[in-house]
């Protein structure tokens, strides 16, 4: 099966970077923000950050991995990082 979390984990990544420079553009341009184009990106980053954290918590339930060792130890600080 194939493991989602990889390769999802970066929508929301480039969303956030896509948000930052949306805004830095109309600063610069001295126009106000159109408020539809945020909403689009803060929806597609909430739904690419919830898909995320779904496939990662579904990776570590249904996908074998060690139990126990330091690459348990390494994803469970992982996990924590990304709450």
């Amino acid at each position: 099966m194939i493991n989602f979390h990889p390769h999802v984990v970066h929508f929301p990544v480039a969303l956030t970077f896509a948000l930052f420079f949306y805004e830095a553009w109309c600063l610069v341009k001295k126009q106000g923000a159109s408020a539809n184009a945020k909403s689009f990106l803060l929806a597609f980053l909430l739904l690419g950050a919830l898909a995320a954290v779904g496939t990662g918590l579904w990776y570590e339930e249904f996908m074998p991995h060690p139990h126990e060792g330091k690459a348990h130890e390494i994803m469970e600080q992982h996990e924590t990082i990304g709450y």
